[in-house]
């Protein structure tokens, strides 16, 4: 299982893309946050890394440039 969620996890930039296919509009979003998210910090001059562990948790890292 831990193999095939890296797999997954991959694609979490990619627009309208949930990791989760359970989740429906009605429980959650539209698949849109994190895409939109990766393209403002990038915009920025900035990046945006994802560390993830199932059971464990998610860490998102985003740095900026002082300028």
């Amino acid at each position: 299982m831990a193999k095939e969620f890296q797999l997954r996890i991959f694609y979490i930039w990619d627009r309208f893309y949930r990791v989760d296919k359970s989740r429906s509009t009605k429980y959650g979003g539209s698949g849109l946050g994190l895409a939109i998210t990766k393209q403002i910090i990038e915009r920025h001059g900035g990046t945006i890394q994802i560390k993830s562990m199932v059971s464990v948790g998610t860490v998102f890292t985003i740095k900026l440039n002082n300028s």
